[in-house]
């Protein structure tokens, strides 16, 4: 089992860890095991599941949350590349309580102290718009509020699904749509390496027609088409040199009207 250099542990008695391990294993289940508890201690649980999908694998890891936490609780999610900031997460959670939030969204540091992204000074109010901005390892949620609203992450988006993005767009909107009430604060809840995958959004076919079947799987697809004919026309200076307008377009707009939900 391979797990990031950068995994730490909180051996704190209030954090509990879910590992959720997905697709081909090259050594015998019981060798993940304890391996993973080596590295977690008794703390942790260990779930095993087939096939791919990074939202089937999330999915999976709040549901396995969901049967051990208590409502008073909090998920935060997160990948084996980060350094988690458990001070950070502490200080999120008291604001949470205080401000009587059902989720809350952090920032990111590099691991040479520099911001993942460009991040605001203030704390403000989580938008349906803003919420394009915000990474899965930025969130945290209310245990309750997922469990009373069965929020999960759409498995038709995210890498390995039929739409290889948008996958947080679209459970951040949720969120909002199920009444939550969001704030940025502008604390660090992790480090993790210089490298997002977010702002390659038109180099395959695939990644162009994840941002058209986004929006109209938040807005609708009346609402999803327009909107998606704007990013075409305001992400042109990003994708000019990979791709031509007319075929950006063409194939954001067409993901936008053959949309399911």
């Amino acid at each position: 089992m391979t797990l990031s250099p950068f995994i730490n542990i909180d051996n704190n008695e209030h954090v509990s860890y879910i590992v959720s391990c997905q697709g081909n294993r090259v050594i015998p289940t019981d060798e993940y095991r304890k391996k993973t508890l080596e590295i977690f201690g008794n703390n942790v649980l260990i779930s095993f599941i087939d096939g791919f999908g990074l939202s089937i694998n999330r999915n999976n890891a709040i549901f396995q949350a969901l049967k051990i936490a208590d409502n008073k609780d909090y998920i935060y999610i997160c990948d084996d590349d980060v350094e988690i900031n458990f001070r950070g997460l502490k200080k999120l959670t008291s604001l949470m309580e205080d401000k009587n939030l059902e989720f809350a969204v952090g920032k990111v540091e590099t691991f040479d102290g520099e911001e993942f992204k460009c991040y605001k000074n203030d704390s403000f109010n989580i938008s349906s718009l803003s919420c394009g901005k915000i990474s899965s390892i930025e969130i945290i949620v209310s245990v309750e509020f997922l469990s009373e609203n069965s929020i999960r992450f759409n498995e038709m988006f995210g890498l390995g699904a039929r739409y290889p993005s948008g996958e947080e767009f679209i459970f951040c909107n949720d969120l909002l749509k199920a009444g939550g009430r969001g704030f940025f604060f502008p604390i660090v809840v992790c480090k993790h390496p210089p490298v997002s995958s977010g702002t390659d959004f038109f180099t395959t076919k695939s990644r162009v027609q994840a941002k058209g079947a986004m929006l109209s799987a938040v807005y609708g697809t009346p609402c999803g088409f327009f909107l998606a004919l704007l990013f075409s026309l305001k992400k042109f200076p990003k994708y000019m040199n990979s791709i031509s307008f007319f075929s950006f377009t063409k194939e954001i707009l067409k993901a936008a009207l053959n949309y399911k939900i």
